[in-house]
Parts: structure tokens; C-alpha cells; sequence
């Protein structure tokens, strides 16, 4: 069956090492308790020294597919709060425009990506916070496609409609990778979803010989 990268809106997201690298990055990152509004961004820049693991087993596994890391960016909602539904940029490299999300402090449940159809018209939109994005005109006229509780590390489609709701009772904060090379996203895609059936067909041997 070919692969349509318009009908896949998230990926899982294999990579090496990822109990201890998700260690490192809760006991280095954090929401501040006078963070300002209910929904906020943070940049720090990518290198080994703020990244240390994450850093190394990341550009080893997209620098085969020639892409880079062009943003290292945090995100946090706070409890009970919603970023509100958007485009990443101004939508010009809609399904082609993918981030890798990394859970930081999470719920347990009850926070959810979602993704939208829309048929309505778009407004631009720029903040100091979020810089360029593109806001929905009329956002009653969006249908749910998609819902993603983000638990592990994802790849995740930007570049069209979609929004955070956190629900839970505590703070959710992300890392956002954003990447370069939109035309060899795809086969970072394939790659992924590969690595997940295999893993998948792992652990369902694994299963079956106990």
C-alpha cells in the first residue's frame, strides 16, 4: 500500500536510550511557579551541553534522512488550560511541515493533541510568544480528525489545524523539535512507522513465548 503522508498525522518516535534521556530532561526542565499566561514557550538552543543525550542520539538517527534541528523549543499548558486551535508558520508546507514532541512533565491522561479538518477561511497571527502562526476565522467550523495523548516521543504533523487541551490537574510541558528538509520528511515517516511495527511484532512474540 502506498504511503499517503495526508491520511498520518502522528508517528511514535523510536530512539535509543530514551528512559534515561527522559530522566535527564525532567530533572533539567521545568515551568516556572510565576510562568506567565496560561500557555507559554520557551527556547533553549541545541547543543550537547543543554541536551547532553537527546542531543547526540537524535542528530545520529536524522542526520541519514539530511535533516537538521532548526528550533529546540518548550511548551507548556497549564492545568485546565487549552492552546487554542492553529496552524504552525503560515501553512504554506501544510502536511509537509512535521515536529518531533518530546514529553517532559506530563499527565497521566486527560491532555490531547488534536487535528481538524476546516474549510473556513484563515487569519495570520503573530505574538512575541508564539511568533508566526495562523488562527482559524472561524473555528465552530472544524471537525476532529485526530487525538493524541503524548506519552512518548511522536512524530507530529504541524502544519494544519490542531490544538492542546490539558484537563488534568497538573502542568504539561513538551519539547518541540522543530526540522529542517520537508521533502525527506516522508521517509523519516516510513522509517518510523516501520520501527514501530517491528517493535510492535517484538513484543507480541515476546508475548506469545511466556
Amino acid at each position: 500500500m502506498q504511503f499517503q503522508i495526508e491520511s498520518v498525522n502522528y508517528v511514535p518516535f523510536h530512539i535509543n536510550n530514551w528512559n534515561k534521556i527522559s530522566e535527564e530532561l525532567k530533572n533539567k526542565y521545568h515551568v516556572s511557579d510565576n510562568a506567565q499566561g496560561n500557555t507559554g514557550t520557551f527556547i533553549f538552543d541545541w547543543n550537547v551541553e543543554n541536551f547532553g543525550n537527546l542531543y547526540t542520539e537524535l542528530e545520529r538517527k536524522i542526520s541519514r534522512f539530511e535533516i537538521t534541528v532548526r528550533r529546540a523549543r518548550f511548551f507548556y499548558t497549564k492545568p485546565g488550560c487549552d492552546l487554542v486551535p492553529h496552524v504552525d508558520g503560515t501553512g504554506e508546507l501544510g502536511h509537509y511541515y512535521w515536529a518531533i514532541n518530546f514529553p517532559v512533565h506530563v499527565p497521566e491522561d486527560n491532555h490531547y493533541h488534536e487535528w481538524y479538518s476546516y474549510d473556513g477561511e484563515y487569519v495570520q497571527n503573530y505574538t512575541e510568544t508564539y511568533t508566526d502562526s495562523t488562527l482559524l476565522k472561524d473555528p465552530a467550523r472544524k471537525k476532529l480528525i485526530d487525538q493524541l495523548i503524548l506519552d512518548k516521543p511522536y512524530l507530529v504533523k504541524v502544519g494544519i489545524p490542531h490544538a492542546v487541551y490539558n484537563h488534568a490537574d497538573t502542568v504539561r510541558l513538551i519539547l518541540s523539535i522543530r526540522i529542517t528538509n520537508p521533502r525527506c520528511i516522508p521517509n523519516l515517516i516510513k522509517s518510523s512507522i516501520a520501527e514501530e511495527r517491528f517493535a510492535t511484532s517484538v513484543h507480541n512474540q515476546k508475548h506469545l513465548d511466556q
